[in-house]
C-alpha cells in the first residue's frame, strides 16, 4: 500500500477536489453522499486545528458549458478556457455558501493572505490556460507543503495501456517523468487523472501528488499515515 511521504507536515492541507466528484453527467445535482463525507472530514480537520485549502474543479458542468458554447460558434481556446474557469469559481462559491450555512469557519482562499489554523479556504481556478489542479499546486507551493491531495472519482491512476488505462491495475506510485510522457498537455475541457502542466509544476517544486478516490475515510487514513488506496506521483 502507498505511504504518506515522510516530509509531510499536516497542519495545512492543500486539496484539489474534482468537479466530477461533486456533480456527474447522470446526476447534475450535488453528490450529497460525497458532500456529507466531505463535511465530516472538514469537521475533523477543524477539530484538530488544521487549515484546509480546497481548490474546486469544474468537472462535467464546465464541459457541458463549453460544449454549449462550441455549438453556438465559440472556437477560441481562451474563451472556452474562461468559461471553464468561471464554472470552477461558481462551484467554489456554491460550496462556500453551504459550508457557511452549516456554521463552519470558511473563507475564499486568497494567495496573498495567510491561512489560519482551524479554517477552511475554498476557491476555484485562478487563471485561464490552467486547470484547477494547477491552481491547487500553486497553493501548495505558497503553503510550503511537500504534498497535495487530489480527490476525484477514480481511486488513483491505473496502469497505462495502448488504448487507455487498465482498470484492473491501480498503481501505488508513478514518477512524474512517466506520467508526463503519457498524458497530453492542457486544452479546454480535458479530462485526465491530473493536469499535465500541474504535474510538471509539482515536479519542479518537489511536491508529491497523492491521488485518492471519493472515500474521505480513505483520505483520512492517508493523512494519518495509515495505509490507504491511491497513487503517489513523485520524482
Amino acid at each position: 500500500m502507498p505511504q504518506l511521504p515522510e516530509c509531510y507536515q499536516d497542519r495545512r492541507l492543500a486539496m484539489s477536489v474534482g468537479g466530477s466528484v461533486l456533480f456527474s453527467k447522470d446526476h447534475p445535482e450535488l453528490n450529497r453522499e460525497f458532500f456529507s463525507q466531505l463535511t465530516e472530514f472538514l469537521d475533523t480537520q477543524i477539530s484538530e486545528n488544521r487549515s484546509v485549502v480546497m481548490i474546486v474543479g469544474g468537472g462535467i458542468l464546465a464541459r457541458i458549458r463549453q460544449e454549449d458554447a462550441k455549438h453556438f460558434g465559440v472556437t477560441d481556446p481562451e474563451s472556452l478556457d474562461r468559461i471553464g474557469l468561471r464554472v470552477t469559481q461558481h462551484n467554489a462559491y456554491y460550496i462556500q455558501d453551504i459550508l457557511e450555512a452549516q456554521g463552519k469557519p470558511v473563507k475564499k482562499y486568497m494567495f496573498e493572505k495567510r491561512t489560519h489554523p482551524g479554517w477552511i479556504y475554498v476557491r476555484g481556478g485562478k487563471d485561464i490556460n490552467h486547470t484547477s489542479d494547477y491552481t491547487a499546486v500553486t497553493a501548495a507551493i505558497k503553503l510550503g507543503s511537500c504534498a497535495i491531495f487530489n480527490v476525484s472519482t477514480n481511486p488513483g491512476i491505473y496502469a497505462f495501456t495502448e488504448t487507455g488505462f487498465d482498470k484492473s491495475n491501480l498503481l501505488e506510485g508513478i514518477t512524474f517523468d512517466e506520467y508526463l510522457t503519457r498524458v497530453p498537455e492542457h486544452q479546454p475541457g480535458i479530462n485526465v487523472p491530473f493536469d499535465h502542466e500541474a504535474a510538471k509544476l509539482a515536479q519542479q517544486n518537489n511536491i508529491r501528488v497523492i491521488l485518492v478516490g471519493p472515500d474521505m475515510k480513505n483520505l483520512t487514513n492517508c493523512i494519518n499515515g495509515v495505509d490507504f488506496t491511491g497513487t503517489v506521483m513523485h520524482n
